[in-house]
């Protein structure tokens, strides 16, 4: 995850803590007390979030990570049975949508219709040729050996 994504969520977990708060005590006890503790141990202390009482739940100011986690929330713990079978086929269109934009995307047949073709710029030969490996000859050993003798005896 993205620091500024996990700085955010940190946020949103203080929002959903205090919407928890304000929750009536039949909904707040359905949550499990781990989800709570793990809500309090990985929120930002420092981000301050003030439920307005004047408005109601639904009418506050959220950030959108805030949203999508009370779905959550609500779709495991405080959604009663039918409502869950709804939210899993919800769950379950929403994802075969995504899949189905991937298999558009990466499809095999088109991956490359849609890109654009960049004409490569002309190299001069020239340049070209400048670029070639230099080929190296290996020495036979008694070649190498005769021009360490004349080497050593000075002769050319």
């Amino acid at each position: 995850m993205i620091q500024t994504e996990k700085i955010e969520y940190q946020k949103a977990y203080v929002e959903l803590y205090e919407i928890i708060k304000v929750l009536p005590k039949q909904e707040r006890d359905k949550i499990p007390n781990t989800f709570l503790k793990n809500l309090k141990d990985n929120m930002d202390t420092e981000y301050k979030f003030t439920f307005d009482t004047g408005k109601s739940i639904l009418d506050q100011e959220y950030k959108v990570e805030t949203k999508a986690l009370f779905v959550e929330l609500y779709e495991r713990y405080l959604a009663p049975i039918e409502e869950k079978e709804f939210w899993n086929k919800y769950d379950k269109i929403c994802f075969d949508m995504i899949e189905e934009e991937k298999q558009k995307e990466y499809d095999s047949e088109n991956i490359f219709s849609n890109r654009n073709l960049v004409k490569e710029p002309v190299i001069n030969e020239e340049k070209n040729n400048n670029n070639l490996p230099i080929e190296i000859q290996k020495e036979n050993i008694l070649i190498k050996f005769v021009k360490l003798i004349k080497k050593i005896f000075h002769v050319k």
